[in-house]
């Protein structure tokens, strides 16, 4: 036999060629068990990007459905507002007369003080008893606050009105309602 076929048969080699071989092995392993722990974490931020994903959806559903609990309780509570008030229209007169009385009466009110105020700057400067550059700051003042006035009471009126309008509108929308506006 030659000295290479007498080494392949001894002791010696089958131990080398096992430790080698193990050692291969073992190495081959660790890249292959690294490999899968690698599949492994992915699959476990998927996994958890999924977790989290359905979460939201969850989340966003339960809000939905709280949003629409509460406009079906505001749309409920309009209507019972809407109906209560629409049972008081058989109260006192003096009541309905007010209400009916307090915007044009609180506008005549409203202009009549600020004209009046302006009257008596002017008849100020007029008569001589006060110096004009006394009285055309006064003068500037009420016909800026008369015009301002004016205004403001106009968009109260109708401001309201149609503000009054939506709300009804937007009421009948969120309950299923179907009342009308006040008056």
């Amino acid at each position: 036999m030659s000295l290479l076929t007498e080494f392949a048969a001894s002791p010696i080699f089958s131990t080398v060629a096992g430790a080698v071989g193990g050692t291969i092995a073992s190495v081959l392993g660790f890249f292959q068990k690294r490999e899968d722990n690698k599949f492994a974490l992915l699959k476990m931020d998927k996994e958890k990007e999924l977790a989290v994903a359905m979460s939201n959806i969850e989340e966003t559903r339960q809000a939905g459905l709280l949003a629409a609990l509460r406009e079906k309780g505001a749309g409920e509570a309009f209507t019972a507002s809407v109906e209560a008030d629409g049972k008081l229209k058989g109260g006192y007169k003096w009541v309905e007369a007010f209400r009916t009385f307090t915007r044009p009466g609180l506008t005549w009110i409203y202009q009549c003080a600020f004209l009046v105020m302006s009257s008596f700057a002017l008849i100020a400067w007029w008569r001589g008893w006060a110096a004009a550059e006394q009285v055309t700051p006064f003068v500037e003042y009420f016909v800026v606050a008369i015009i301002n006035n004016a205004n403001l009471c106009l968009s109260w009126w109708f401001g309201q009105r149609a503000a009054d309008k939506a709300v009804v509108s937007w009421g009948n929308k969120t309950s299923g309602a179907a009342v009308g506006p006040r008056g």
